[in-house]
């Protein structure tokens, strides 16, 4: 269904309408809700550090931290990886090339309600080597970061936050042994 990027083989369970997800028995009565993993070579080309944004400080819910970018589901999102797209983009200015792979999500509640988070690695225009800054909207983040598995756990996050971004770093790594086997 998506089309203005590619999809790893193994996501073809998400490139389904997005009404699909949002009514299974798994998801009823959530919000969905994405996170994308932008990754990028460190200097020395071993350890991969991925980007993250830090919230607005006007933001109501976790303000001054740091996160993935990401975000929910839209009803103009076809699917759950044009809600990655679409997030990516917004939160970015970089444009999704290829969603790689899942890695773990979860599910949190807030004062709007439940939500499930699903988690993806992503590749984006100019690809790993790019040295091209995000751009961010100043409505929802003040700053970024490039980070690697010795450096994240020095920003501000919430704990789950802090588990999603190893995991990230953790598939990061696994994906790349993947695709040098």
């Amino acid at each position: 269904m998506s089309s203005s990027f590619s999809i790893a083989p193994a996501l073809a369970n998400f490139d389904v309408p997005l009404s699909t997800l949002t009514n299974s028995d798994d998801n009823a009565g959530k919000r969905l809700v994405v996170g994308v993993a932008i990754a990028r070579r460190s200097a020395s080309g071993h350890l991969p550090k991925v980007l993250l944004v830090q919230r607005a400080s006007h933001e109501q819910l976790f303000p001054d931290m740091y996160e993935l970018p990401g975000g929910k589901c839209e009803s103009t999102d076809g699917t759950l990886l044009d809600t990655v797209a679409r997030e990516t983009f917004e939160e970015t200015g970089y444009r999704v090339t290829r969603v790689v792979a899942e890695f773990p999500g979860f599910e949190y509640s807030t004062p709007k309600g439940d939500a499930r988070q699903y988690n993806f690695i992503v590749t984006v225009d100019g690809g790993s080597d790019s040295n091209v800054d995000p751009t961010l909207d100043p409505k929802e983040h003040q700053a970024f970061a490039w980070v690697d598995d010795s450096e994240y756990k020095a920003y501000p996050m919430s704990e789950a936050m802090r588990l999603v971004v190893a995991d990230a770093l953790s598939a990061i790594v696994n994906v790349r042994r993947l695709d040098h086997a």
